[in-house]
């Protein structure tokens, strides 16, 4: 794997990884409200188990389609999204532009 191609690959588990922080809320399954993390299982508030549904969003190559495309998967009933973004190969993805990514992702959590 190039140099190139492992930024890449931190910088995409490194976006997954604030999306899932978003989403899984760690806490005491008594206190839990919403998705958390019960010993080795991330459930929902009703005890059953958190199944993941979601897609790719191709951010760095659609950019202008990102905020359109992620209020369609929203309405498809998608939990979860993973965005591509880029360190090497394409335009690098700016701090800005990853934050703006994020503040849409929060904007169409159902709740």
């Amino acid at each position: 794997m190039g140099r190139m191609s492992r930024r890449t690959t931190l910088i995409a588990t490194a976006v997954v990884t604030m999306a899932t922080a978003l989403l899984v809320q760690v806490s005491p399954a008594s206190a839990a409200t919403g998705i958390h993390v019960s010993g080795q299982a991330v459930v929902e508030s009703t005890g059953k188990s958190f199944m993941m549904r979601g897609s790719n969003q191709p951010h760095d190559w659609y950019p202008s389609q990102t905020s359109s495309s992620l209020q369609s998967q929203k309405s498809w009933g998608a939990n979860t999204v993973r965005v591509v973004l880029s360190g090497g190969r394409y335009t690098k993805s700016s701090a800005s532009d990853v934050a703006g990514v994020v503040s849409t992702c929060k904007s169409n959590v159902t709740g």
